[in-house]
């Protein structure tokens, strides 16, 4: 059964100030350059302070890149990569940014990454590689996406009973979801006159199963106690537009099989009207049987647009945390080793290799 997953969660209380001090138990450091070759590890592409990001990283970052430049030349064979050394020099950053959240993770007192490997295999030495700082953990969540977690606060749960959404809310709802949508019909060619019609649908390909939905549907009140997915036909196969537009408001169908995908559907009809392709102002320009509905969905709309105005705050607060604290880092990084190659360059070196060797 499709259970109805589109009542978001109730409005949350976004997090009290983000907090931009660093602990003191962050490294202390004053500036970045270019060393000679490898410093404390032969192996280092670049260091942050005592942490090494080793050339393997990097080279394993590196093509990765060169894969998805190789997607891109298949769609597009104008299209250029870019050189190693940009490529390097952009793998380089990403691990350093990577050691850089480690580090204020720590210090936030949130999991990081290598401490979750640290605690799944004990017995293993300790180690300081970016590696560990990029990898995620067995959940996987990435150290930077449980610190955006924290600092943006809790995300929405569960939807509220007690909870309502004002005219503004239904609004902009409808608006922002209704409206451009039945615009961009429109502009495909769709007829702006056809009323849409609003659903409580239920899907199955057993029958037992889709009778049940039927009685469901039948006790149903109202639009908002539906048990299942409820919206307009839009997107609905053509065999249930065509029932839905027949039914009276309030009037559920019998099992209705569409050819279209071999599944049997119920539907209820809640209302129809013809949704404009210019955005509403009042709430009173709406049937109130499809308002009723949108009140109980607009909760869940205003929930989730406050999450994401409190998720983009903080990333902004991230990417000045990250700043300073990179300030305060010494990050040297090293030229790049002599005979160094990647991806398909890689590849062709190993082979031309093994075929010198062969000889």
């Amino acid at each position: 059964m499709k259970r109805n997953n589109k009542k978001l969660a109730a409005p949350i209380a976004l997090a009290a100030a983000l907090s931009l001090a660093l602990c003191g138990a962050m490294l202390a450091g004053c500036n970045s350059g270019s060393g000679a070759t490898g410093g404390s590890s032969p192996n280092a592409a670049a260091t942050v302070d005592d942490t090494a990001i080793t050339e393997d990283e990097v080279t394993e970052r590196v093509n990765t890149y060169y894969a998805t430049s190789f997607d891109y030349s298949a769609q597009d064979p104008d299209y250029q990569p870019d050189s190693p050394e940009k490529m390097r020099s952009q793998a380089i950053d990403d691990l350093i940014r990577s050691a850089i959240v480690e580090r204020i993770a720590k210090a936030e007192g949130v999991e990081t990454s290598s401490s979750s490997s640290s605690e799944a295999s004990s017995s293993s030495a300790s180690s300081d590689s970016a590696e560990e700082v990029y990898a995620e953990d067995m959940s996987g969540q990435s150290t930077e996406e449980k610190l955006m977690e924290k600092l943006a606060g809790p995300a929405p749960e569960a939807s509220n009973e007690s909870s309502s959404a004002t005219d503004e809310d239904v609004i902009a709802m409808f608006n922002d979801y209704y409206v451009s949508s039945a615009a961009m019909n429109a502009d495909s060619g769709q007829d702006e006159s056809t009323p849409y019609v609003m659903i409580g649908m239920f899907s199955s390909d057993d029958k037992a199963a889709a009778e049940e939905a039927r009685k469901e549907f039948e006790e149903a009140k109202d639009a908002s106690s539906l048990p299942y997915y409820t919206d307009f036909t839009t997107y609905a196969p053509d065999i249930l537009k065509e029932q839905a537009a027949a039914l009276k408001e309030g009037e559920v169908s019998e099992p209705i099989l569409s050819e279209e995908d071999s599944t049997l559907y119920v539907v209820k009809k809640i209302g129809e009207m013809k949704i404009p392709q210019e955005p509403l102002s009042s709430v009173k320009d709406l049937p109130e049987n499809i308002l009723e509905y949108m009140r109980t969905q607009a909760v869940g709309y205003a929930s989730s647009a406050a999450y994401s105005t409190a998720y983009s705050e903080a990333q902004s607060t991230l990417e000045e945390m990250i700043e300073k604290e990179r300030a305060r880092c010494t990050i040297t990084i090293y030229p790049m080793p002599e005979g160094t190659t990647y991806g398909n360059d890689a590849s062709s070196s190993s082979e031309e290799t093994s075929s010198s060797e062969e000889s």
